[in-house]
């Protein structure tokens, strides 16, 4: 992944208010992100596993049980961008109101220099597209460059996402569960999972990650102007940016 290559994360306007308000970027459970695959592992890598803990290992048989609840699953939170040179027709339609949206523009550079994890441990990457039948995968913990991002759960998604050329931050959540434990009896899995928050806000520094805003295609001028007021109070009005897919051909 290039430094300085150009991440699009595509909101709708109350999100994007949001942001400029708050200078917070939100990261989202992966359970509650829509597809019900994501954090979830490979069906030759489940079925190895699985052939491990009847075999009698240990550590697979202590998994085994966490493997098959998927906590994994609210137990990592993700914030999502669309890596392109190119603002995205496809992108507007899926991640924002087509004719109220708001694209930003970062780079990777940006967000490691910009983003707070305090006290959180996070991890940013592109996402691999697999075919979840077929593909093997080793799960480790560790942050990259070894190993491969693949081997992380989060940071894979099936093949049929792959248009979305996804670069992700992942935030571990593992910290949280300590506080959500000490209000807990028992250590339930199914319990765990309505208590963890949905959600996890950090702080930013809105004038690094922000490279430049664009608004939508189909926005009336009274949206931009709308855009423009809200850039401003946080000195950001300069980089507010017509869609480049109004531009009218010369043949």
């Amino acid at each position: 992944m290039r430094r300085k290559q150009e991440l699009w994360r595509y909101l709708t306007l109350e999100k994007f208010a949001w942001m400029l308000e708050t200078s917070k970027l939100y990261h989202a459970r992966l359970d509650l992100l829509g597809d019900p695959f994501e954090g979830a592992v490979t069906k030759p890598h489940f079925e190895r596993e699985e052939a491990k803990a009847k075999s009698g290992d240990p550590w697979a048989a202590v998994l085994r049980p966490v493997r098959r609840q998927g906590t994994d699953r609210f137990l990592e939170y993700a914030c999502c961008w669309h890596a392109s040179s190119v603002e995205s027709a496809a992108m507007w339609k899926l991640y924002a109101s087509e004719n109220a949206g708001v694209a930003i523009v970062s780079s990777p550079e940006r967000l490691v220099e910009a983003v707070d994890l305090t006290p959180f441990a996070g991890t940013l990457g592109p996402v691999e597209y697999l075919d979840f039948d077929n593909d093997e995968m080793v799960i480790h913990r560790q942050a990259p460059p070894r190993p491969p991002l693949k081997a992380i759960q989060g940071f894979t998604k099936r093949k049929s996402f792959e248009h979305e050329q996804e670069v992700r931050g992942m935030i571990d959540g593992r910290g949280l569960v300590l506080q959500v434990l000490t209000k807990m009896n028992r250590l339930d899995p199914s319990e765990l999972k309505e208590k963890m928050p949905p959600g996890v806000a950090v702080n930013i520094d809105l004038g690094v990650v922000v490279g430049a805003i664009y608004i939508s295609p189909l926005a009336q001028s009274c949206f931009r102007q709308v855009v423009e007021m809200m850039a401003e109070r946080c000195g950001l009005k300069e980089r507010v940016r017509a869609s480049t897919l109004n531009g009218e051909p010369l043949y």
